[in-house]
């Protein structure tokens, strides 16, 4: 018994070594043609910019009012392609159209960073069903969908490279986000299956955790009323939209099985919930005002989520 735990043991620090070997130079990202979701504001946007930077040809797909004249003079700098598709990616034709786009103009899809996303916080009570559908659909649903047309084409080419942006949500879910966190979660559940079906393959599968991150959503909120209402713990960092970015960034180029944004208290509070979820159940009951935070949370959630969609 005790020689399998050894042999377990020296699999996983084997394992954990070859993980930190891998891909040591940053890979290249001169013309990979990338889609970003979501990619016309806050970490996608930001996302985008990261990938222009580095030559990359980038294709932002984002709902039709979202891609303003505005948001394209940003890009107008660069010395590489950057696209704009509307689509909605709960919707089959639109991806479908997203995709058949992309290969008619640029032959190929080297990277795919599933951003799109949408919340609502507050009591699982007061959530209407179509709200709930709405998340499920935008969150996991559409991004699965969308996930499986590429990846037709990353087989065929023998090459790609997929990002989910789940959430610290999908670690340690909080209350009053119920529905958000079990999509996150699935995200990380599929990245995880899908990284181990094509393992011995050139397709790679990386997910980054962002915490909470400085987007629109929170352009009326300070940091104080975040830490007052304890969203923010001592020393969990308030991350800006372009360190998310950078994250993304750096699991393509050096292929990061995970990476979890906020701060290094943010990492060590989410992987001790990953092994002690009790000590989190805990804190929300003896620790943490539940109602303040779910408040806040309340606060931070689009209050009519479906008129975001196009």
């Amino acid at each position: 018994m005790k020689i399998k735990f050894l042999l377990a043991g020296v699999g996983i620090l084997m394992g954990w070594l070859w993980g930190k070997q891998r891909h040591q130079q940053p890979k290249s990202l001169r013309n990979a043609v990338t889609i970003i979701t979501g990619g016309a504001s806050g970490i996608g946007k930001a996302t985008a910019h990261s990938f222009a930077r580095q030559g990359a040809t980038v294709i932002i797909a984002d709902l039709n009012h979202q891609l303003t004249d505005e948001l394209k003079q940003e890009f107008t700098s660069y010395d590489t392609v950057v696209e704009f598709i509307a689509c909605d990616i709960t919707s089959q034709e639109q991806r479908q159209a997203l995709v058949n786009s992309v290969i008619e103009q640029h032959n190929q899809i080297d990277v795919l960073i599933n951003n799109a996303g949408i919340s609502k916080g507050g009591a699982f009570s007061t959530l209407s069903a179509n709200t709930i559908d709405m998340i499920l659909q935008v969150n996991l649903a559409g991004t699965i969908h969308l996930t499986q047309a590429i990846l037709a084409i990353m087989q065929q080419q023998n090459h790609g490279h997929i990002v989910n942006v789940s959430s610290v949500n999908a670690m340690m879910p909080p209350p009053g986000e119920a529905i958000y966190s079990a999509t996150k979660a699935g995200l990380n559940a599929f990245s995880d299956s899908l990284r181990r079906e094509f393992g011995k393959t050139n397709i790679n599968i990386s997910v980054v955790m962002p915490a909470l991150t400085r987007t629109e959503m929170l352009n009326n909120i300070s940091e104080t009323e975040l830490r007052d209402h304890q969203l923010l713990m001592p020393g969990m960092s308030l991350d800006s939209p372009n360190t998310v970015a950078s994250a993304i960034l750096h699991a393509v180029q050096f292929n990061q099985r995970e990476i979890i944004c906020g701060g290094q208290s943010t990492e060590i509070l989410t992987r001790m919930a990953q092994v002690r979820p009790s000590a989190m159940d805990w804190a929300f009951r003896y620790v943490i005002n539940t109602e303040k935070f779910m408040k806040m949370l309340e606060k931070l959630g689009r209050t009519d989520l479906t008129q975001d969609r196009e």
